[in-house]
């Protein structure tokens, strides 16, 4: 479960569930890579660039947060429902919205990059970066998955 401002939510649900361990989470930036090379960049290499932020995922709002959180400047931004297709008249707006607003890169999700990897040619032209993150999980979480799992010497072959 994620916290960051739901303790009472927490709370509620320890109280409802005694004895259900509850791990909190963080989601963290790992990098980014190029949608068009498909080159990983490093963030450092992104901060100081100022950058149209999109997606189209449930909660948007997050997104952006992590990449403001993070040290980036976001220029302009846009979300789009979640489970977007990005059809090419989608594409079309958006690449303007990116030329009006002066931003020198796009950057998305992963789940929206698979979206877009047959995007047509006037998107193709440009930079769109793809945010890769990961989860700082305590290692209590990671003690407890070795823990239910069964050991190497305790599993039986099937015939």
């Amino acid at each position: 479960w994620k916290t960051g401002g739901r303790g009472a939510r927490l709370d509620d649900i320890r109280r409802k569930c005694p004895g259900l361990d509850i791990f909190e989470y963080r989601i963290i930036p790992k990098g980014f890579w190029s949608l068009g090379s498909g080159q990983e960049i490093s963030f450092e290499a992104m901060k100081g660039r100022e950058i149209f932020a999109f997606c189209g995922i449930a909660r948007p709002g997050r997104f952006f947060a992590l990449l403001e959180e993070s040290g980036l400047t976001l220029k302009a931004r846009t979300s789009f429902p979640d489970h977007f297709s990005y059809p090419p008249h989608a594409l079309s707006r958006l690449g303007a919205a990116y030329r009006e607003s002066g931003a020198k890169a796009l950057v998305t999700t992963e789940k929206d990059a698979v979206k877009l990897e047959d995007r047509d040619e006037s998107f193709s032209q440009m930079p769109v970066y793809v945010l890769r993150i990961g989860l700082d999980l305590p290692a209590a979480f990671f003690d407890r998955v070795r823990d239910r799992l069964p050991r190497h010497e305790e599993i039986q072959p099937t015939q």
